[in-house]
């Protein structure tokens, strides 16, 4: 194999172009997360000002969509560094002569094989471009995937990583998720059901039950897992022997489990103080 000038003059500018142009996607791949991460920080700040400090919500969602966009970005920088570089080699292996026609048919051949082979894997990477793009969930969020429950330890291209509240770890190809329950996006709810005797008045006992949620809510140590008041106190059930009255309060998510143990112990001292029948609510009359 003889090399002319011109040969080795034209592998040296596809070696340059190559890296000109991987240098340009990655440059451009950079400014697009950021101007993407930028609009999403704005957009969720506004709607999260209303029920959280300036501050906190700054940092909570910053932070997320900064490791969300960090995981698009290394995607897009690894697949387009991987086509350009292959592209380059194809064509310099052209210009040293060799015959690249069987590698072009080989690698399509292989492609398909693999593609065949690997459908679930392929399914599973899509589907987890997607989920990490729409930020349908994130680490530290409590979600149900239907198959399991529990807090995310890893959001990953292949696979989702959780525990369950028994300290299982789970982990759950993308592709397999067809549905996602996130329980720590926006608000969630406290809710407390408290069975009273049919003797007591509705009107009197929903009324303390409010005043105690409002107290909590007003609470210092309490307030910024508390989201409004007042909170509501309705009949939901009815029994021949009892009513069940429940109280609820809309809460930071993944914070209501923790506003509803305090909110049993401060309505358990209220039905205390005002002598009033409460008993374990029977059956409810259908």
């Amino acid at each position: 194999m003889h090399l002319t000038w011109r040969d080795v003059g034209e592998i040296v500018g596809v070696l340059l172009a190559a890296l000109v142009l991987r240098f340009l996607l990655r440059r451009i791949i950079d400014r697009v997360v950021r101007t993407v991460s930028s609009n999403a920080v704005a957009e969720r700040i506004a709607r999260t000002r209303a029920s959280r400090s300036a501050s906190e919500a700054d940092e909570v969602i910053a932070e997320r969509t900064s490791a969300r966009a960090h995981t698009v970005g290394q995607l897009l920088k690894s697949v387009g560094s991987f086509l350009i570089v292959g592209t380059a080699v194809v064509l310099i292996l052209g210009h040293l002569g060799v015959n690249v026609a069987p590698i072009v048919a080989s690698a399509g051949v292989a492609g398909i094989a693999i593609g065949f082979g690997a459908q679930s894997l392929i399914k599973d990477f899509l589907t987890g471009v997607f989920m990490i793009f729409e930020d349908q969930y994130g680490v530290g969020d409590d979600i149900d995937t239907g198959q399991a429950a529990g807090t995310v330890e890893r959001v990953g291209l292949r696979l989702t990583t959780l525990r369950d509240g028994d300290g299982v770890l789970w982990y759950i190809p993308n592709g397999t998720i067809q549905r996602v329950g996130n329980k720590s996006q926006g608000w969630a709810m406290a809710k407390v059901d408290v069975p009273v005797g049919l003797t007591e008045d509705p009107t009197r006992i929903q009324d303390l039950l409010r005043e105690t949620a409002d107290t909590l809510a007003d609470d210092p140590d309490w307030t910024a897992d508390i989201l409004d008041v007042p909170a509501e106190a309705t009949i939901e059930a009815l029994t021949s022997e009892a009513m069940t009255i429940r109280v609820q309060l809309r809460t930071q998510p993944t914070r209501q489990r923790d506003v509803a143990r305090e909110l049993r112990l401060r309505l358990k001292h209220t039905l205390d103080q005002g002598d009033i029948l409460y008993r374990r609510a029977p059956r409810a009359l259908s």
